[in-house]
């Protein structure tokens, strides 16, 4: 979960969705958080404010 950025929060929420996807294809959260928070990262910039 990132911290100490302005969207946050918002981003936490698109990627507990997102990670509801991909948690389907990978059985720990390791691979969850190694497979797709770049990839929400790479969407959605933090510097939204």
């Amino acid at each position: 979960m990132p911290s100490g950025t302005c969207a946050a929060q918002h981003h936490w929420i698109e990627l507990q969705q997102l990670g509801r996807r991909c948690l389907r294809r990978n059985a720990t959260l390791t691979a969850f958080t190694t497979l797709c928070e770049h990839v929400l990262v790479e969407a959605q910039p933090a510097a939204t404010c």
